[in-house]
């Protein structure tokens, strides 16, 4: 039986060096939020993840707000606390994809849940 670990905890990275159409053909993602950059310049990636709910964000340090983050929680508060979330773009997408995991599977109600 596969061991959990408590949420929040570190997990070694497993590193993927593949296309990622192939790298995520059989995997699902229920939220995938997303540099509004990245999906211009690789169209493809919307075609690989086309059972997911795609949220195109700026990649702008504004970004990184608790307004941004209310406005994320109240566009996806009907995706379950199991939902897999993916983070495509770099650090401030990384960082509100981060903050709304750990609120939505930590339970902590946001403003106007």
């Amino acid at each position: 039986m596969k061991r959990q670990s408590a949420p929040g905890a570190w997990c070694e990275p497993r590193i993927v060096r593949r296309s990622f159409s192939k790298a995520w053909n059989n995997r699902a993602a229920d939220l995938v939020i997303a540099d509004a950059k990245v999906l211009r310049l690789h169209p493809q990636v919307k075609k690989t993840l086309k059972h997911a709910r795609i949220i195109s964000l700026p990649a702008r340090e504004v970004t990184k707000s608790l307004h941004r983050l209310e406005w994320l929680a109240m566009q996806t508060r009907d995706l379950p606390r199991h939902a897999r979330i993916l983070a495509l773009g770099g650090g401030t997408i990384g960082d509100l994809a981060t903050n709304k995991y750990v609120l939505w599977a930590q339970a902590i109600n946001t403003l106007g849940r």
